[in-house]
């Protein structure tokens, strides 16, 4: 559930809503297309945010259990925040189960899935990467690139 922060913490009399124009108390999901909450400061507490298509927010705080997620239908969590991202210790940007598949390797020739997959080659170990190219090794190491 969506609420304007002054309505939401007039009711509930606490302080922690200042300075957030949308408080988050409820799981919601938010679709592709739906900017409701692009370029406003959003406390998620104590629920699930589901974030799908890319989404830009000036301040976004997770508290309280509270989890940023995204479909498991879409390919990726992709937001930006202007000014500041704060997540509790209790609270977590969860993307389990959600990414693209690693490769088999062996002889497969099976490399990663998606951006950054690793390479595979014939018996070749092959490193993933977080935007880029994976390296491959002769020797089974991960990761970069290996002198043969």
């Amino acid at each position: 559930m969506l609420k304007t922060y002054s309505l939401l913490c007039w009711l509930l009399s606490i302080g922690i809503c200042a300075g957030f124009d949308v408080v988050v108390t409820e799981s919601t999901s938010i679709a592709t297309n739906d900017m409701s909450l692009d370029g406003q400061a959003v406390l998620v507490d104590g629920a699930a945010l589901t974030l799908d298509g890319e989404h830009v927010f000036d301040r976004l705080t997770l508290t309280n259990g509270a989890v940023l997620t995204h479909s498991a239908s879409v390919s990726g969590l992709v937001f930006s925040v202007i000014g500041r991202l704060e997540v509790a210790a209790d609270s977590r940007l969860d993307v389990r189960g959600r990414g693209y598949l690693g490769g088999a390797g062996g002889n497969t020739y099976d490399g990663g899935h998606g951006p950054g997959g690793g390479l595979a080659q014939w018996y070749v170990g092959g490193g993933g990467s977080h935007g880029g190219t994976g390296g491959t090794c002769s020797d089974g190491a991960g990761g970069g690139t290996c002198l043969m």
